[in-house]
């Protein structure tokens, strides 16, 4: 078995966390004055992103990975 060096920049770059906050004011970055001027598409692309991570962050806490 061959021992591999990795530096300690690589470790935090690969398993190190994000510092941003990921804040989005849909107002500011889209313009709107009003939620409700977005298009309908827009909403349901949002929706389903939000259920997506929803199931996979739901499938993640069931399963046990140290097993």
């Amino acid at each position: 078995m061959k021992i591999r060096l990795v530096t300690r920049e690589q470790v935090k770059k690969a398993y190190g966390k994000n510092k941003r906050k990921n804040i989005l004011d849909i107002k500011e970055e889209l313009g709107l004055e009003i939620v409700e001027d977005l298009p309908k598409e827009a909403l349901k692309i949002l929706k389903g992103t939000l259920s997506f991570i929803e199931y996979i962050n739901t499938k993640e806490d069931g399963s046990n990975e140290d097993k």
